[in-house]
């Protein structure tokens, strides 16, 4: 065969498998096939120049991809070389993995109960208590996640693509069912399309969700996608990183993760406090319904609004405050109380979202603090302490329901902190112009402290901030990193904090016609927000409308259950008395293997999963 003649026949086979492959998308993920055909159609009609063409290496015998721009081979001349050393790094170990299992779970430590144990201490306790149930079954060397022996990979990340040509040997090696791959760079990706088929990754039993070039928002959502898919297998993930522009992959894939984890929600603290005190308060207090027809404050529409948290801007800015107060409705946070009582500060609205009695109680709603607050509106989470409650104007007080609704008209936002679920609370009740101070979801960027300094605020050490690639594990409550600033390029902030600004920006995403200017010098930025320096507004005075505000919030409220509430609880309690019931059939099954037990398991999660979605 002639030169001229392989030629063409590597051309053909090249160009055979980029149109299977666009037949397959096209198919399978359409918005990714539109992308990749209209970057196809700019090339070819010149609207685009190319920046990475694909390269057959002779000496080597496999593909190459030179980048234009910088005169480089990306597999440094050595593709088949590289491809090898991929494949031979994974193995049937958890060595280059993420994981929601937290081992520190599993030591076998126990706590006392304590005499003034908070709700936490006791939650804790009893989640430790049914842990270790599981820690004395097994032997202590099987709990031992990081030198883990697998049988098998059920799960596997693609982190980059390049050309892919290692997808084919992992996709064997690994035996995993679902697959996540993502690539920054399009371009890239549409040259992998003629030398590897994608196909294999969705064939038979397979699954595969792509994220290619997208933003963060979308990122976040197709990775939930891929974690809530068969979660059990989420206690060990694989992944291999092409080492090319992957570094920004890992912070939000580890996000992602964290706050996944079982450990972040306790089912103990949901029945045993938050379930119980909304069935007991249903029938006594006034409740907010910000889904129901009158579920909107004309007031808080009309009107400016400025919501101050607790960050450390609040400190920076108080005086700022101070002076404007008049200009706008002012909502706050319980914890911003203190700061703001000093300066002579009352706001129209206070929200609480924390459950334990002593914070809340002796250094939110301080006893001094009360009188001043006589007039206040405060938002309260459904269980919020019983003592904090019977020291608030009972015909100011309206609670929010948390968890899962008793209500149908109830609105409930997810949320880490009372920032963001005051916010989402915000945007429920129709706000349209909403300025922030004190909510910067990042540290003081000088003291590393988490708040204000009226504020029961930790404090990080900013000097020396690892990287995932420095450490074997990841925390969200611990982790340092960089975001991008509100004002400023970059700032450190919190894996929780950043946790938060995901939450908040998908929350945002959705509403329309708001403006929401957040005044945080030294914050994070928040998606759909407009990021404003403070000395630059320049608002006029408005009359107090606290009695509009109060009219407003008696008319999107409710203290009892009606018909149609009553009609949505009978559906929930139908379904989990149907759960109940077949866990009791089954609980007694005699099971010779796992796979056995897992279609009973099976059973059950579908079963909680649609009784979830009611």
């Amino acid at each position: 065969m002639s030169k001229e003649e392989a030629q063409k026949q590597l051309q053909n086979a090249l160009l055979t498998t980029y149109h299977a492959n666009l037949l397959f998308l096209n198919e399978y993920d359409n918005n990714l096939y539109k992308r990749i055909d209209a970057l196809s159609n700019a090339i070819n009609s010149e609207e685009y120049t190319e920046r990475f063409v694909l390269e057959f290496n002779q000496n080597d015998g496999d593909f190459d991809i030179y980048d234009i721009e910088h005169n480089i081979y990306l597999y440094d001349k050595e593709p088949k070389k590289k491809n090898n050393k991929s494949v031979n790094s994974i193995n049937l170990d958890t060595k280059g993995s993420f994981s929601i299992f937290d081992p520190s779970l599993l030591n076998g430590k126990k706590f006392k109960k304590l005499d003034n144990e908070t709700i936490f201490d006791k939650s804790a306790r009893e989640l430790t208590e049914d842990i270790n149930e599981f820690y004395n079954i097994f032997d202590k060397e099987k709990l031992d996640y990081k030198n883990k022996k697998l049988k098998k990979i059920d799960k596997f990340i693609f982190i980059g693509t390049l050309l892919g040509r290692h997808i084919p040997s992992l996709i064997e090696r690994t035996t995993a069912k679902l697959f996540f791959v993502c690539e920054k760079n399009l371009e890239i990706f549409r040259l992998s399309l003629f030398v590897v088929d994608y196909s294999n990754l969705a064939r038979g039993d397979k699954r595969v969700i792509f994220s290619i070039m997208e933003d963060k928002n979308t990122f976040n959502d197709k990775f939930l996608l891929f974690l809530n898919h068969t979660p059990y297998n989420n206690y060990c993930i694989k992944y291999y990183s092409t080492d090319y522009n992957t570094s920004s992959f890992f912070d939000p894939i580890v996000d992602m993760i964290s706050i996944s984890k079982s450990t972040v929600f306790n089912h103990h603290l949901v029945l045993d406090n938050i379930s119980k005190l909304a069935f007991e308060r249903v029938n006594k207090y006034n409740i907010i319904q910000a889904r129901s027809t009158t579920g909107k404050s004309y007031t808080l529409e009309k009107n400016r609004v400025l919501f101050l948290a607790a960050g450390p801007s609040l400190d920076e800015n108080i005086e700022w405050v101070l002076k404007n107060k008049s200009k706008f409705i002012i909502v706050c946070i319980a914890a911003s109380l203190n700061k703001l009582y000093k300066y002579g500060i009352i706001p129209d609205i206070v929200t609480t979202l924390d459950p334990q009695f002593d914070i809340v109680f002796n250094k939110h709603f301080r006893d001094e603090i009360m009188p001043k607050l006589e007039n206040t509106i405060v938002l309260a989470s459904m269980n919020t302490d019983q003592r904090v409650l019977d020291k608030i104007n009972k015909d100011n007080l309206y609670l929010f329901e948390v968890m899962n609704p008793l209500h149908s008209t109830s609105a409930v936002n997810g949320a880490f902190t009372v920032g963001e679920m005051t916010v989402s609370l915000l945007l429920d009740l129709e706000v349209k112009e909403l300025y922030m101070i004190g909510f910067d979801l990042a540290l003081n960027q000088e003291t590393g402290a988490t708040h204000s300094i009226d504020y029961r605020s930790n404090k990080f050490d900013i000097k020396d901030i690892q990287t995932l690639e420095d450490k074997d594990n990841f925390s969200l409550k611990e982790d340092l990193l960089y975001v991008k600033g509100n004002l400023k390029e970059e700032v450190i902030t919190t894996r929780m904090f950043k946790a938060s600004v995901d939450v908040l920006s998908k929350t945002l995403s959705s509403k329309n016609k708001i403006k929401i200017y957040n005044l945080s010098s030294n914050g994070a930025f928040i998606n759909e927000t407009i990021p404003t320096k403070i000395d630059e507004l320049n608002v006029d005075d408005f009359e107090d409308v606290i009695n509009e505000l109060k009219k407003d919030f008696r008319n999107f409220s409710k203290n009892r259950l009606d018909e149609e509430d009553m009609s949505f609880l009978k559906e929930e309690k139908d379904s989990i008395c149907d759960i109940i019931k077949f866990i009791e059939e089954t609980k007694y099954n005699k099971y010779n293997n796992f796979d056995e037990l897992k279609d009973d398991y099976m059973i059950i999660i579908d079963k909680i999963l649609k009784q979830a979605s009611i």
